[in-house]
């Protein structure tokens, strides 16, 4: 099954948690770097973490065992306890999605704007009935959000193949039917949409809806933190390390308040 992972980062300027760059890859870290402006460098450093927390929900292991890995020519993948955990990842604006499935997936979220210059511009690289959908939409407000859904549903589908845009987005076709939309290739998948209050963001996967946990920026680094106190380190032979804990990180907390759990 299909788990789903969102943080809305804080609108305010912050600087990453040096303390939770060990659950990072190396890789991850570097691409952090590489972004220029602060906001972007959070975003890359917040999804490396989603990816993390979304592995060891879904296979149960230990934190300290589980490691994101990056390959410029696959999808990204985390290894955790033993298992390979699929991953999508993406983030835009002020949020960081994360779908994770021992199957293939891909998810894909998009902030949104007012502005029809980026719909504009992208229509050109869309298959011709997606095309004449969107130009039957008379209102412009609703034929942005329909884009926008499209485009998110189209990006997932990319990164559940593996291919990025490697393959032309005209290549394949999404349509609209009663209010879900349908992917129209060679494979059988299922598709999820949503909508949030600036953003919208879509998830491709082949097996159960996924379960959907919502978090606040602070709301998942308290639990990161809360789970390195609680958890030992894995040694080389795979038992737990049972050494004392470092008495400044036993006494802090963590408050669940800001995370919720549904169905999608």
């Amino acid at each position: 099954m299909s788990i789903i992972y969102l943080v809305r980062l804080p609108d305010e300027d912050t600087d990453p948690d040096s303390l939770l760059f060990p659950l990072l890859s190396s890789d991850r870290l570097d691409k952090m770097k590489r972004y220029r402006r602060a906001c972007d460098r959070l975003l890359c450093y917040t999804a490396g973490l989603v990816a993390v927390r979304a592995a060891v929900q879904l296979t149960g292991g230990n934190i300290f065992d589980t490691m994101l890995v990056s390959d410029n020519l696959k999808p990204p993948f985390a290894q955790s306890c033993g298992e390979l955990v699929r991953l999508g990842i993406s983030h835009s604006g002020h949020y960081a999605a994360v779908i994770a499935d021992r199957f293939p997936c891909g998810i894909d979220v998009e902030e949104l704007t007012r502005s029809s210059g980026v719909m504009e511009s992208a229509e050109a690289f869309l298959h011709p009935h997606e095309r004449e959908e969107l130009a039957s939409e008379a209102d412009l407000s609703e034929r942005l959000m329909s884009f926008y859904k499209l485009w998110t549903v189209k990006e997932s589908y990319l990164k559940y193949l593996g291919t990025g845009l490697s393959r032309p987005l005209d290549s394949f076709c999404v349509s609209c039917e009663n209010g879900s939309y349908i992917i129209r290739d060679d494979n059988t998948v299922k598709v999820l949409c949503r909508t949030l209050t600036d953003a919208c963001f879509s998830a491709v996967y082949c097996g159960k809806e996924p379960d959907i946990y919502e978090y606040t920026y602070s709301g998942l680094l308290n639990e990161l933190r809360e789970m390195i106190n609680n958890e030992k380190p894995v040694s080389v032979s795979g038992q737990r390390d049972t050494s004392e804990k470092d008495a400044d990180h036993s006494q802090r907390s963590c408050s669940y308040d800001s995370k919720e759990t549904h169905r999608a």
